[in-house]
């Protein structure tokens, strides 16, 4: 499964009920509650594996979470989140799950930065090690 915004949430929610060989999270989960300063509840460990999910965010990434709340959200879900970024780096990453990056190096927006992991060619390894790491 993979998913992207929204959609990296529902792969999430589908990972936790439904074992699957593979999730791939793009700027995503998201849901966060600032007031209580907490991560959504149905975000826990499931039917599916720590070691197959595999993200991918920009530390700019701000749509419904900052990025240390995003990295809460990939603890609560039971992935090591300790993040490799992939900025001048070649797979595998330090073997990472959790993938960050903060490309192009400059102040862009939390929309462009939001979708940019998922838009940009440039990120072609950082997808593929997503898709065939472990295997």
């Amino acid at each position: 499964l993979a998913g992207q915004s929204q959609g990296g949430g529902h792969a999430a929610l589908i990972a936790r009920e439904h074992r699957v060989a593979r999730v791939l999270l793009f700027g995503a989960p998201k849901d966060y509650n600032p007031k209580l300063r907490k991560v959504a509840p149905w975000y826990r460990p499931g039917s599916t594996p720590e070691d197959r999910f595999f993200a991918f965010v920009h530390t700019r990434d701000r749509q419904g979470c900052d990025f240390p709340q995003q990295l809460e959200i990939y603890r609560a879900m039971g992935m090591a989140a300790e993040p490799s970024s992939v900025d001048g780096a070649a797979p595998p990453y330090a073997n990472a799950r959790v993938l960050l990056t903060s490309y192009p190096g400059h102040v862009i927006s939390s929309r462009e930065a939001h979708v940019i992991g998922i838009s940009n060619q440039l990120f072609k390894p950082v997808w593929t090690y997503m898709l065939t790491a472990g295997d």
